[in-house]
């Protein structure tokens, strides 16, 4: 099936908003089992392992979307968007793999998943709507300042339990390691710059505006850029040969299928959130896809054994909270109907 046309609605117009809400909440549920798996294969302090996760994860969107742009050529239509906006967005891919994927695997071995999913959407939720009220001119309304005061309260609630989600996760790994303040706080600033980096893709690929080349020839040299950087970061790290690292003997069978789901279930998130990105403003957007936030809390805790708190329990509630109020429409002025002329 063809990806949605980029341009086929304006952002204000109430089908593409009802779409773009609809695929805001699919990315969200497909990222939240992206994101369980990519817990299951979180290592703390194995950098060279969150590479190999990362490139994996990465590889079905490029594949996907290389696919698709092969498909929309060979029936004539137009596959690439012009010359003049790729740098830009291999720029955002390289960003997006190193500065956000890269990182998010990072945190996820130390905060657990109920900690880092919140964490990142602070950065994404600032960075979203200042760059979407700086770069696209996007105005940020009451009920959205609002509900983004929510959603960032609530992550600041789920963050003060960092340390003992840490300790737990620690104590759950191999490594057996502490908890010291410094490293969680290490991991809630990387969890953050993994967010801003999040942010700013989603608004470069919202000023590209899609040159009617569709979903697929947006992300297509987005994610090839960011799949090389992470194969030549691998390459540089493993040395002449791949004599000294090898993620690819390395992995663990067990360790497979979460692979499969984590490429399989982001592809699918990264295609829906590109999409409603292109029909529904990013602060709309990002505060939709927020809901993993509340998504990773249930899961983290029933799943992967992560400590419930009470400040757990706010957060999601805030978060609700915000979400439900972004839910809300303005209730539409009904114009009387003028008598018909005698």
């Amino acid at each position: 099936m063809a990806a949605p046309a980029l341009s086929a609605a304006a952002p204000g117009d109430g089908r593409a908003v009802t779409i773009g809400t609809l695929l805001g909440l699919c990315s969200a549920l497909t990222y939240t089992l992206a994101n369980a798996a990519l817990r299951d294969l979180s290592r703390p302090d194995d950098l060279d392992w969150s590479l190999w996760v990362t490139f994996c994860k990465a590889a079905p969107v490029v594949l996907t979307a290389w696919t698709l742009v092969g498909w929309r050529t060979a029936r004539g239509l137009p596959a690439l968007p012009p010359r003049s906006v790729l740098p830009r967005l291999m720029a955002a891919g390289v960003l997006a793999q190193l500065g956000g994927n890269l990182m998010f695997q990072e945190a996820l071995g130390v905060l657990g998943l109920a900690l880092t999913v919140p964490v990142t959407f602070t950065g994404i939720i600032l960075c979203g709507a200042g760059l979407g009220w700086f770069v696209l001119g996007e105005p940020v309304g009451v009920r959205q300042g609002v509900s983004i005061v929510l959603l960032i309260t609530a992550t600041a609630a789920l963050s003060l339990a960092a340390p003992d989600a840490a300790e737990a996760v620690l104590r759950q790994s191999l490594i057996g390691a502490h908890a010291d303040p410094l490293r969680v706080a290490l991991a809630v600033a990387t969890a953050l710059g993994a967010g801003c980096a999040y942010g700013t893709l989603g608004v470069v690929i919202r000023k590209t505006g899609g040159e009617g080349v569709g979903v697929s020839g947006t992300l297509a040299p987005l994610s090839l850029a960011g799949l090389i950087s992470l194969a030549a970061l691998l390459g540089l790290r493993s040395g002449a040969g791949w004599q000294s690292v090898n993620p690819i003997a390395g992995t663990p069978p067990e360790a497979v299928p979460s692979l499969l789901i984590a490429g399989a279930a982001n592809a699918t998130a990264f295609f829906c959130i590109a999409a409603a990105l292109h029909r529904i403003p990013v602060v709309r957007s990002n505060l939709l896809n927020a809901s993993q936030a509340a998504m990773a809390g249930v899961v983290g805790v029933v799943w992967f054994e992560e400590p419930p708190t009470g400040w757990l329990a706010l957060g999601i509630t805030l978060t609700i909270a915000g979400l439900a109020l972004l839910g809300l429409r303005k209730p539409r002025r009904r114009t009387p109907r003028r008598p018909p002329p005698a």
